[in-house]
């Protein structure tokens, strides 16, 4: 049981820090997803921010 506990706090310790970076490509090749920018918020279906 110990161990079970154990194992599940690193798997969500670990899960909480994974990230993603998202990088512009000269190509469409390139891309793995694809992403256009909308007029309306609500034609969205996910929000990002690029600084």
């Amino acid at each position: 049981m110990k161990r079970r506990v154990t194992l599940i706090l690193i798997l969500l310790f670990t899960l909480q820090f994974s990230t993603q970076k998202i990088f512009s490509v000269d190509y469409q090749s390139q891309a793995d997803v694809k992403v256009f920018v909308v007029k309306c918020e609500s034609q969205a279906d996910l929000k990002v921010y690029k600084s």
